[in-house]
């Protein structure tokens, strides 16, 4: 499990990740002076689903992705991934630079949408940097990895959601 502190554009969030012992994984955003829930993307390592769930609005919305054909099984949704021999240590942990390319209807193309830096022993994006809509970027890094038992159920969604799909 891994506690940080996300900047999206002028939205400030703290977040949490977990992943369990199949690979499922729950990122989980809260408003840092409530530690209230706000959204939650939970993904299904067999299933190839993702899962935005959005707790204000009490929806669940569900994406199905393509299977990875990255190494170690590495997915970048809608971005092409170049990986680099380019390292850094962030929170202590050995990490690779991962440039992302924008792709359009499957096509990858030339400009560099952002990268992230990938620590390959802990399995985890520990930075990560994405030109957004308007030419903002959408910013985050992994400050400081709690390495313990993630929840019982990663994939739990909250009773009364409604799922949209």
């Amino acid at each position: 499990m891994a506690r940080f502190r996300v900047s999206l554009g002028t939205t400030v969030l703290d977040a949490t990740f977990a992943r369990d012992s199949n690979a499922n994984t729950r990122l989980e955003l809260s408003a840092p002076s409530s530690h209230t829930p706000q959204l939650a993307m939970l993904w299904s390592a067999k299933d190839g689903v993702e899962k935005l769930v959005d707790y204000h609005a009490r929806t669940v919305s569900i994406r199905k992705w393509p299977a990875p054909a990255e190494p170690d099984n590495w997915s970048f949704g809608g971005f092409a991934a170049e990986w680099s021999d380019h390292h850094d240590k962030l929170a202590g942990h050995d990490c690779r630079r991962v440039k992302l390319k924008s792709l359009e209807g499957g096509v990858e193309l030339a400009r560099e949408a952002g990268e992230c830096w990938i620590s390959e022993s802990l399995m985890l994006v520990l930075r990560e940097r994405i030109a957004g809509p308007g030419g903002t970027m959408q910013e985050w890094e992994i400050v400081e990895v709690e390495q313990k038992a993630p929840p019982d159920d990663v994939l739990a969604i909250p009773p009364g959601f409604r799922e949209m799909k």
